[in-house]
């Protein structure tokens, strides 16, 4: 907008004619003319760019921790259901041994999918409800006011937060999916073939697998695909009811 505005006075009205600049956010910025001042709007624009450098850096920052430190759970699970399928190539001598390395990397995997859980149980719960604050205050002043600059900016927020719940759901969904896997997988497991101890070894493991491996939004809402449908469509019915309100 503030390159429109300079170069519709330059074309129109000649280089002489004041041009009126278009901070994004600001209507004022601490007694700073930012509006028709080149100075005060440099000085805002430096400003601006600093916190929004430091503001995506900080958003990348938490959005590929937390992605990154639930796929590293997904990744554990991933390696138990490899050494299971393992196991059907290995002598009845060592299996023994191999199970036993098995339900430790297991057990591993649940601890480290608990100490998750714990915690982004208040990370996922306050992710949710800017989620739908976000999506309802921003889509309501679209439907009211109208769409300009205001509503652009919300409109971004509103799609990064999408974006951010979206992977959060994505992955939380494949951790679980992958936790399933290794009870099915220990279940086709030949542990019939095989002596009374290393069957009480199996059971161990499709025991614990039986368990939903799932990172939780204040200890009780499960993070997955189903709550991100469920959260969009409760948003829109939300939004619906503040409509006919306003």
């Amino acid at each position: 907008m503030t390159y429109h505005s300079v170069h519709k006075a330059k074309a129109e009205y000649g280089p002489n004619h004041p041009i009126r600049f278009y901070p994004n956010l600001e209507g004022s910025f601490y007694g700073l003319d930012n509006r028709t001042s080149v100075y005060g709007y440099a000085a805002f624009s430096i400003v601006a760019l600093l916190v929004f450098a430091f503001a995506s850096y900080n958003n990348a920052t938490k959005l590929l921790t937390i992605l990154s430190t639930i796929k590293y759970c997904s990744t554990l699970l991933q390696l138990v259901v490899v050494e299971v399928d393992n196991l059907n190539h290995t002598s009845s001598e060592v299996i023994d041994r191999e199970l036993k390395k098995v339900i430790q990397l297991h057990q591993l995997a649940l601890r480290c999918v608990a100490l998750l859980n714990q915690t982004l149980s208040f990370v996922m719960a306050l992710q949710l409800a800017l989620c739908i604050l976000t999506w309802c205050f921003t889509l309501l002043y679209i439907l009211i006011v109208g769409f300009n600059a205001i509503a652009t900016n919300g409109l971004l927020i509103m799609i990064n937060m999408t974006l951010e719940m979206f992977g959060y759901c994505f992955f939380c969904t494949e951790l679980d999916t992958t936790g399933k896997i290794v009870s099915r997988q220990m279940y086709e497991f030949r542990w019939e073939q095989h002596r009374p101890a290393v069957q009480k070894m199996v059971a161990m493991i499709i025991a614990r697998s039986q368990t939903s491996l799932q990172i939780t939004a204040c200890s009780f809402i499960p993070i997955n695909l189903e709550l991100f449908t469920k959260v969009v469509k409760h948003s829109y019915t939300v939004l619906a009811v503040l409509k006919d309100l306003i």
